[in-house]
């Protein structure tokens, strides 16, 4: 595995500063746009789901829901938290799932510990397991360039970001064949609150074709 995704994992090995932190958090809006964009029973993939907070709101809302992320700390959390989901240590750039396995791809948070060539692999991976119609629903920090240190707010070690503009997203979206059908950016203090940073999230929906 490579060195900066082993360093970024580390400092998930503190799930309980990460829970804290992001518990209240949940983009309801956007999980509920992309539900919208299937049918109720849909099956869903939460891929990268740190402790399972988005991938219960999932199972909440009835759709059939199985997640994955690659930090086993926090894979083990998330069963504690949820014992009647299925969750798995596995990468988002190969997920050992099937052809054709998911109606619909949750990724929240995940893409940008990644840098662009680990990020199309990704994206391809997550093309080939949707099925024809399949909906993704993926968010990054809004930004340019990459960086590895330490934010507090979240980790007391450090971590890559890779920040996208939706241009830059956009362009590592359309080269994997999916196509993007709506965005937009979120501020965090604006959502949840002024103790919350000033920090721009992008939120991408696409569609993989028919």
């Amino acid at each position: 595995m490579e060195d900066y995704i082993t360093r970024t994992l580390a400092a998930y090995e503190d799930t309980q500063t990460y829970e804290a932190s992001t518990r209240a958090m949940v983009p309801a809006l956007e999980l509920d746009q992309f539900l919208g964009m299937l049918s109720v029973g849909a099956e869903v993939l939460d891929a990268g789901c740190a402790y399972g907070r988005d991938t219960e709101y999932i199972k909440s809302k009835g759709f059939q829901i199985r997640a994955i992320d690659l930090s086993r700390p926090l894979i083990i959390r998330a069963r504690e938290l949820y014992p009647d989901i299925e969750f798995a240590v596995a990468d988002v750039r190969n997920t050992g799932f099937e052809d054709a396995s998911f109606d619909g791809i949750w990724c929240n948070a995940t893409l940008l510990h990644l840098k662009d060539d680990d990020i199309q692999a990704a994206l391809r991976e997550f093309n080939r397991i949707l099925r024809p119609g399949g909906i993704l629903a993926v968010s990054l920090k809004k930004g340019e360039g990459t960086q590895e240190f330490v934010e507090g707010f979240s980790s007391k070690s450090q971590r890559f970001f890779n920040f996208k503009t939706h241009e830059t997203f956009a362009r590592l979206l359309t080269e994997s064949g999916l196509h993007e059908e709506a965005w937009h950016y979120l501020n965090e203090r604006d959502r949840y609150g002024q103790d919350k940073r000033d920090l721009d999230w992008l939120y991408s929906f696409s569609r993989k074709p028919s």
